[in-house]
């Protein structure tokens, strides 16, 4: 199974018609993305991390994402083409440096990373340093095939 992530934790990370992605607007989403053959399930994940601050006082902070699960291996055309897809549905980003992931769930890796608002290549960088993960996480499914 493979999943396709992108960040909409703010309005201008990425919205919808115009909205704030939240739970008011589910039933909109599902409407306007299921006739999507491809699409097995829709969620939105919350990660909550602990931003270490002062020992005393650390500061939590949750970052939202919307995912969608799907059988199939995009290649680069198809997956520009979903991202085509979800413009012409109403999904907007203000910013320049959103992107869009499409990921195997088997093995954690990122297959293919584009910037959602240029649909542009975007180039990971290999030496990322890892922390232990301290995150909760909660997932609401908004659609199951």
């Amino acid at each position: 199974m493979f999943k396709i992530r992108i960040n909409c934790t703010t309005k201008d990370d990425l919205s919808f018609c115009g909205r704030k992605i939240n739970k008011k607007i589910h039933n909109q989403l599902v409407q306007k993305l299921t006739p999507n053959d491809d699409i097995e399930i829709i969620q939105i994940l919350y990660k909550t991390h602990r931003k270490p601050r002062k020992p005393r006082k650390p500061k939590y902070y949750t970052r939202i994402t919307l995912e969608f699960f799907t059988n199939n291996e995009l290649c680069d055309k198809k997956f520009i083409s979903f991202i085509a897809n979800m413009k012409s549905l109403g999904f907007i980003s203000e910013s320049d440096d959103c992107c869009i992931q499409l990921i195997n769930t088997i093995s954690n890796d990122i297959l293919l990373n584009y910037y959602f608002t240029s649909e542009i290549k975007h180039t990971q960088m290999t030496d990322d340093i890892h922390y232990k993960n301290t995150s909760n996480y909660a997932t609401q499914r908004i659609y199951k095939k």
